[in-house]
């Protein structure tokens, strides 16, 4: 079995492969600017100290977002109790 280099199949499939590659890349690239501009907005001067203490963008943005994380309100999940459970918490 030999390889035909001419073969349209042998052609179209590195170029697909690489073309899947750089959309990928691209959509990265794309919400990596979007979330640093995001932060930046949102944060201000405490994204650029953050950037300056912890050395890397990656890095305050990590901090960032931890910190915008523990500023929101905890979800809790609510489940029904039994019938006999609730009246004496109603009960007392």
């Amino acid at each position: 079995m030999s390889l035909n280099m001419t073969d349209p199949k042998l052609i179209v499939l590195p170029a697909v492969v690489v073309l899947i590659i750089v959309v990928a890349a691209s959509l990265y690239l794309r919400k990596r600017r979007r979330t640093t501009a995001d932060l930046r907005q949102k944060f201000g001067p405490e994204y650029e100290r953050a950037l300056m203490t912890q050395g890397s963008e990656r890095k305050a943005e990590a901090k960032m977002f931890k910190t915008d994380q523990s500023r929101q309100p905890q979800r809790f999940t609510i489940c029904k109790s039994i019938a006999p459970t609730r009246r004496r918490a109603v009960m007392g």
